[in-house]
């Protein structure tokens, strides 16, 4: 029976591994053979009206990082909207005291839902982010914007990051654009390793699936609009995940731009990372027809990984010691390759970057895509044995909390908010470079 049993495992094992394979390298040849967009002649730029949209809910340890690498774009043809729940978010000083330096070199403006008659800040049936963009949408109802760019304030982009994301969008089949996150964590504590490395690990099915990423999302206005995104986005989660199958109604695409990689070096505790994977996992289940696949590859490999524990002390105690030589051969070389893949998606991003840059099209290479230390061994092993029990956790999940808020899930995958306050610090808790 262990006998019987250790092959099971085995041949499930390197199934698993193939599968995942497969995911990598599809995801390799994207980035690697990407057509980068041509280099356009003087004269005919595509160079609409960017409004660059920054939530803000908390003073994110890597806001002003985020702030001064907005200054830097190589695109002028934008200004930064601060969406921002409350007057007393702690994110306020950050910004005034950045703008009171650069307000020369930077358009911007402040909205606060709480003061925003044209917000929905009292609806209850979405989150305050997707609270926030439908603010900044209405609050341009009478501009000119022609496009809208999201970031996220817990990562720095680099200095072609508008440029080449609003690019695609020159064609008008095209609805939005989005790039992808890298985490390079300035500690290797467990928590931080395990959300670098599952990051990493989700970026191939991200692409397979087709699912975008908001902290680097461009859409076109006409889309929303058409799509009648507004009324989408006050009765869900998230802004981003539902994106493709609503704009595929309507005859849009989105495009994901492989030289858009922003980083992240921002640290994590271990339970906030849990939470964090499993909330990235919920935005999927509610929002997204990959869903079932994600959740049954999470299940299979914890299936794979429970059932090669088990047999592995079955084969000690029945002293089957050939079979469990040939077991844990396979485990090792298992958790090896996965952690080779790991190092192939950063190699990717690497190639990805370079080869645009050499064909004129980057100004920089990223970072995080090319000098950065990626997951290695223990964090493809850790990561491994948590990834099932979160992915059950955001199946199982009625209720979430986001940057202090609580929201509850109920029949029809309806949203709701449970209360409102305005974000606080913990007293007498420094953060450092903590992610909130």
């Amino acid at each position: 029976m262990p006998i019987t049993l250790s092959w099971i495992v085995l041949i499930a094992l390197l199934g698993l591994l193939s599968l995942q394979a497969i995911l990598v390298f599809k995801y390799f040849g994207f980035m690697v053979g990407h057509k980068p967009r041509p280099k356009q002649t003087t004269g005919s730029e595509f160079s609409p009206r960017v409004a660059v949209v920054l939530c803000l809910r908390g003073s994110d340890p890597s806001l002003n990082a985020c702030l001064e690498s907005l200054l830097a774009q190589d695109y002028r043809n934008f200004e930064v909207h601060f969406v921002i729940d409350s007057p007393e978010d702690p994110a306020v000083k950050t910004i005034q005291n950045f703008l009171e330096h650069n307000s020369n070199s930077l358009k911007s403006r402040t909205i606060f839902l709480t003061e925003s008659s044209n917000s929905s800040s009292t609806s209850n049936t979405c989150s305050l982010k997707n609270q926030s963009l439908i603010a900044a949408i209405k609050n341009n109802a009478e501009t000119a914007i022609e496009i809208f760019a999201l970031v996220d304030a817990d990562g720095a982009v680099e200095k072609n990051w508008l440029s080449d994301l609003i690019a695609p969008l020159a064609d008008s089949k095209v609805g939005a654009t989005t790039g992808s996150r890298w985490f390079t964590p300035n500690d290797r504590n467990p928590g931080s390793l395990v959300r670098q490395t599952w990051n990493a690990a989700a970026l191939p099915q991200m692409h397979f699936y087709n699912i975008p990423w908001g902290g680097a999302l461009a859409i076109r206005r006409s889309a929303i609009e058409t799509c009648d995104l507004l009324s989408h986005w006050s009765n869900g989660f998230c802004e981003d995940t539902m994106l493709p199958k609503i704009l595929a109604k309507q005859g849009f695409q989105v495009v994901q731009v492989p030289s858009v990689v922003v980083e992240s070096t921002e640290s994590i505790t271990l339970p906030a990372a849990f939470n964090w994977i499993a909330r990235q996992l919920l935005t999927v289940r509610l929002h997204h027809n990959s869903w079932p696949l994600v959740l049954g590859h999470a299940l299979f490999s914890g299936a794979c990984m429970a059932g090669a524990v088990i047999t592995t002390l079955w084969c000690l105690f029945d002293q089957q010691y050939l079979q469990l030589f040939r077991l844990l051969a396979v485990i090792v070389a298992f958790l090896i390759g996965n952690a080779g893949l790991l190092q192939v998606i950063q190699l990717a991003n690497r190639r990805g970057s370079v080869v645009l840059s050499k064909q004129g099209n980057t100004a920089s290479t990223s970072k995080s895509a090319a000098t950065s230390r990626g997951p290695g061994f223990f964090g493809a092993l850790l990561t491994q044995l948590v990834y099932p029990v979160i992915a059950v956790k955001a199946a199982l999940m009625r209720k979430v909390q986001w940057r202090g808020i609580t929201y509850s899930i109920g029949p029809g995958k309806k949203i709701s908010m449970d209360s409102y306050h305005p974000y606080q610090e913990s007293p007498g808790n420094p953060r450092g470079n903590t992610s909130l």
